[in-house]
């Protein structure tokens, strides 16, 4: 009930004022996530004037329900949560006014981002842009380990670095279209042969803007896994043959999220999906949602695991998660279990795989030090 509270005093912070009927309306819309009908709801908002959450006011036979001041401040939490997408737009949008040349705007907007990321970033860590040694590739952002390791090279913010310093990979793009959206993925896919896995490093990508609908943004980023047929006839994607060989999360500024995570299938095999995730209210929050992922990736050594959700914590219900699509759907049979399945390898080796996933998930989600058993 307090989840449902939660997104009560979201909903009457960005109308102000709704209707019972409406405020009912709103709330069913995620019934399946709170596992309630509709003849719960009048009686959850019923606890909830009674506790002082909201005011409720009759009005020619209307009910319109508002918020308690005293809740106010946790909206305004919820709005700050959001502000670093406006940060991003008022100072990119600057440079669009006095000059119209692509790359020059392209080059600021990355260099915009890289300074609003190291506002952010433990002191552990440098990001820069440059080279994973071993790879011709250059890399638009790289975060790396300078307190273990040295830069094989450095001349200002172009670096190369070893492969075993890398702890985060972005790509960034001024405006995200179908077809760098699908080079993006190739090259996370070509960077990914270089993480370890010990722990997996983040693979990023990062638009300021996007002409392209978010649900075909999703498309496309499940297509370049799934679309096996396409793959063979020549088309661009990657069949995800290993843990963590795919990207981590893509985010348009104030327009869309998506993200992977793994989860077991029908099957019982663990399986990279493909999820979105949005504000209910439409607060612009996809760029607060990249950093918080981010973050989750630049954790190092301590006693305690420790969770970077101060975000979600902040937004509370106004954000929902929705699944997108299995990126093995309709072949399971990958990493381990394709071993195991063609008779090469036994079950110790699908243990050692899930057990690294397994693993690697936690440490991401802050339940364990990457590792502990």
């Amino acid at each position: 009930m307090q989840r449902i509270g939660d997104l009560a005093s979201a909903l009457l912070s960005r109308h102000a004022s709704l209707s019972l009927e409406d405020m009912s309306g709103l709330i069913l819309e995620h019934k399946d996530k709170y596992g309630c009908d509709e003849s719960h709801i009048p009686w959850i908002l019923r606890c909830f004037v009674a506790k002082g959450m909201i005011i409720p006011t009759l009005k020619k036979g209307s009910v319109t329900l508002t918020l308690a001041p005293t809740y106010k401040a946790r909206e305004n939490q919820r709005k700050f949560s959001a502000t670093i997408a406006g940060e991003l737009e008022s100072l990119s949008q600057r440079v669009r006014y006095i000059i119209d040349h692509g790359p020059t705007v392209g080059t600021y907007r990355e260099n915009l981002l890289q300074n609003s990321l190291r506002k952010h970033l433990p002191e552990r860590y440098h990001i820069a842009t440059g080279f994973i040694y071993g790879l011709k590739k250059q890399i638009d952002l790289l975060i790396y380990d300078r307190i273990d390791y040295a830069p094989l090279f450095r001349e200002g913010d172009l670096v190369i670095v070893p492969q075993e310093s890398v702890r985060a990979v972005i790509e960034v793009k001024t405006n995200l279209t179908t077809d760098n959206l699908r080079s993006a993925l190739e090259c996370l896919h070509l960077v990914s042969l270089f993480d370890d896995k010990q722990p997996p490093f983040f693979k990023g990508i990062f638009a300021f803007e996007s002409d392209l609908a978010k649900d075909k943004l999703y498309k496309t980023i499940a297509d370049f896994y799934t679309n096996y047929h396409a793959q063979a006839q020549g088309a661009p994607g990657e069949l995800i043959c290993s843990p963590f060989q795919h990207l981590t999360c893509m985010c348009v500024d104030k327009k869309a999220f998506a993200f992977t995570k793994y989860r077991r299938n029908e099957n019982q095999r663990l399986t990279p999906h493909l999820y979105s995730k949005q504000s209910v209210t439409e607060l612009e929050s996809q760029s607060s949602f990249f950093i918080q992922s981010l973050l989750s990736y630049l954790k190092h050594g301590g006693m305690k695991p420790f969770k970077i959700d101060y975000m979600d914590q902040m937004l509370g219900e106004d954000t929902y998660t929705t699944k997108i699509k299995d990126l093995r759907h309709g072949d399971d049979s990958w990493g381990a279990y394709f071993a195991v399945d063609e008779g090469d390898e036994d079950q110790v080796y699908i243990d050692e795989m899930e057990s690294l996933i397994l693993s690697a998930q936690n440490w991401i989600e802050g339940y364990d030090n990457f590792g502990a058993a």
